[in-house]
């Protein structure tokens, strides 16, 4: 008599090699997607720093417009410079973000702040990020509400 299809253990260690593929697999692409979420943080960091100039320049002549300041993404929005709030590509909903204007910068005058659930802020690529620090950097700004 002659046998059709697999003996058990052969179906067994299928679904073990398919196992062991499926988890080397599986952190390769959850480490790009990681690098991915970090990418768009920076290039939503660098979309607030492109804006400063417009802001800069139409705020000018404001009182305490040259001091160093910070302006919130929800400001930026309320007065049409950004078109939609920061959205958290790791998902999960919004970003805190702020535009900072820093007049006696020598290097960069403006500059996009961002801090996400699960993800590094401000366009952090390493473990050695805590949010601490973004968080009293971000307090010792003043808040500028009176933008045009």
């Amino acid at each position: 008599m002659k046998k059709n299809g697999f003996t058990l253990v052969e179906l067994l260690a299928v679904i073990v090699v398919l196992g062991v593929i499926m988890t080397i697999a599986g952190t390769a692409v959850m480490g790009q997607r990681k690098k991915a979420n970090i990418e768009e943080a920076k290039n939503m960091e660098k979309t607030l720093a492109d804006i400063g100039p417009d802001v800069y320049l139409k705020n000018n002549g404001k009182p305490n417009f040259k001091d160093t300041i910070k302006i919130s993404a929800k400001d930026l929005k309320e007065k049409g410079y950004l078109s939609k709030l920061i959205e958290n590509p790791a998902g999960g909903g919004e970003c805190e973000a702020w535009l900072v204007i820093d007049t006696d910068s020598n290097t960069e005058m403006f500059k996009g702040y961002i801090k996400c659930p699960n993800l590094y802020a401000t366009g952090q690529t390493d473990e050695n990020y805590y949010y601490e620090n973004y968080d009293n950097f971000i307090d010792s700004i003043p808040k500028y509400t009176s933008i045009d």
